[in-house]
């Protein structure tokens, strides 16, 4: 067996005994399977909604890599979404990636707040 198959069978019995869960959305580093795929990546079927996803987020990645814009004025297929560079009034501002593109804000404002409130508190101490 050669060293990189054998790391790779030694991973997926780790992983087999991985505990399954059923949330949905993405954890943090999934990214990375995408931009860079290996045998971790999940199989995903070609045209499903999860490879539209993830087409869109790679094209995301690539347009910012190659214009300093994640979505270019000239981009018909990102749905038209400007995502403009954040200003200190708007930085609650935030692109989400499904079933179509869009800017949201206030993700997570009670949790921002919670925090936000410790800060000041520690800060005044």
């Amino acid at each position: 067996m050669s060293g990189a198959s054998s790391f790779k069978s030694v991973f997926q019995s780790v992983v087999s005994k991985l505990p399954s869960s059923e949330q949905e959305g993405v954890a943090h580093a999934d990214d990375l399977f995408y931009l860079f795929p290996n045998f971790f990546t999940p199989k995903i079927l070609p045209g499903s909604k999860e490879d539209v996803y993830i087409q869109r987020f790679v094209k995301i990645w690539t347009n910012f890599a190659r214009y300093g814009n994640p979505t270019p004025q000239e981009d018909d297929s990102l749905n038209r979404v400007l995502w403009t560079p954040i200003e200190s009034e708007n930085i609650e501002i935030f692109l989400e990636i499904g079933e179509e593109l869009k800017l949201i804000k206030n993700l997570d404002e009670e949790r921002i707040k919670f925090w936000d409130n410790i800060y000041e508190q520690s800060s005044n101490e």
